[in-house]
């Protein structure tokens, strides 16, 4: 398998593998025996696998040999980093957008065209919004009322796209 995790043996027992290097112990790949339980069915798999990136993903099986455990975990780190960096790029605009409003209080709705932002992004926004809203609040920041401007935008729109599945749904 090409670009194979760079696996080794760990101190604990099993392998482990740092896949940006040991300077990132957040991202790592482990791969351990365990002894299969007396009521699993002869042939059980007994080697199981893990691929984590705190605060990412976790991912974990079991594989019936060292090999295909190895095999699957490297597959696995593969995908889910990609997935990963995919959700990420779609995300950068909205959180840059959300960290000038925090950071400098600008407001700029301009910035965003709410009316063809995908659901999934313009609901993490409004998330975003709502739970800087409320923090700022308990705070007192004087851009709160800014934040909250944004976040009557966001709700209309979101009320908008709901009427208009709405009307949709009763044709």
């Amino acid at each position: 398998m090409a670009d194979r995790l760079p696996w080794r043996r760990h101190a604990e027992g099993g392998f482990i593998a740092y896949p940006n290097g040991e300077g990132s112990p957040e991202q790592r790949a482990t791969l351990y025996w365990v002894q299969k339980a007396a009521s699993e069915p002869e042939g059980a798999p007994e080697w199981h696998w893990l691929v984590e990136w705190e605060g990412r993903f976790r991912f974990a099986d079991r594989a019936y040999s060292k090999q295909q455990g190895a095999d699957r975990a490297t597959e696995q780190w593969r995908l889910q980093v990609a997935l990963v960096d995919r959700s990420e790029r779609e995300e950068r605009p909205i959180r840059a957008f959300v960290d000038r409003l925090v950071e400098t209080g600008l407001y700029d709705l301009a910035d965003i065209d709410f009316q063809n932002l995908p659901q999934p992004q313009l609901a993490e926004l409004m998330k975003d919004l709502t739970a800087i809203w409320k923090g700022q609040k308990d705070g007192g920041s004087i851009h709160g009322k800014q934040v909250h401007e944004a976040i009557k935008v966001l709700s209309m729109e979101l009320f908008r796209r709901r009427q208009q599945n709405d009307s949709a749904t009763k044709l």
